[in-house]
């Protein structure tokens, strides 16, 4: 289950990193248990929830909104021309 509050989540996460750590924790919980109150319930819809090459294409969007189309164009073009030398 995961944590109900986003203080309590990093509280988690915090202790989750001195379980791995080997050092003492507050909750004496286990490692198992940890990574469950640490962990976000997925937001249906969100990018997070559509997988990492959704991501990746909205990290692109992003990024030719802020430089402009051409930026983009031009790093879609030379990642084109590196493939083409492999052939």
């Amino acid at each position: 289950m995961p944590s109900v509050t986003e203080r309590e989540r990093r509280f988690m996460g915090a202790e989750l990193a001195r379980k791995r750590a080997g050092k003492p924790t507050r909750t004496g919980m286990s490692e198992e248990q940890l990574r469950d109150f640490a962990s976000k319930k997925a937001i249906p819809g969100s990018p997070a929830s559509r997988g990492r090459e959704h991501g990746r294409r909205l990290a692109l969007a992003a990024y030719s909104r802020r430089k402009g189309a051409s930026a983009a164009h031009r790093s879609t073009a030379a990642r084109k021309s590196a493939h083409a030398g492999r052939k």
